[in-house]
């Protein structure tokens, strides 16, 4: 992650595609994820850590955290690839260009998309 250029990197073993990718952080999430950083024990280490006795370790997954805010927010049928269709979607009814959702999007579903409608 990084917060001075707006960035965060999916490695290529924890991406969907299998291929590693550098995206965008508009600047909510950059002053979120400061302050996340700002609050935690270890300043230059993961952001989203679980706390075993006295150690943070990276969490290995989102799941369980994912659910436990949609079940406190009593949503129902959300999931992460529910999430990147939502931002798909609203980011073409705001009138972005298709190439840069499809970008965003980086995934085969955007390649398929792109290879046929050219």
């Amino acid at each position: 992650m990084d917060l001075k250029g707006k960035s965060v990197t999916v490695l290529d073993h924890f991406a969907k595609t299998g291929e590693t990718r550098t995206v965008p952080l508009n600047s909510v999430l950059v002053e979120a994820l400061g302050r996340l950083r700002a609050d935690s024990r270890d300043k230059s280490g993961p952001v989203f850590t679980t706390h075993h006795l006295r150690a943070s370790k990276p969490l290995r997954s989102i799941r369980t955290a994912f659910e436990t805010v949609c079940e406190n927010a009593k949503l129902t049928d959300v999931t992460p690839h529910v999430l990147r269709h939502t931002f798909a979607s609203r980011l073409v009814m705001a009138g972005v260009d298709l190439r840069t959702v499809m970008e965003l999007g980086a995934g085969r579903v955007w390649e398929w998309f792109n290879g046929t409608r050219t």
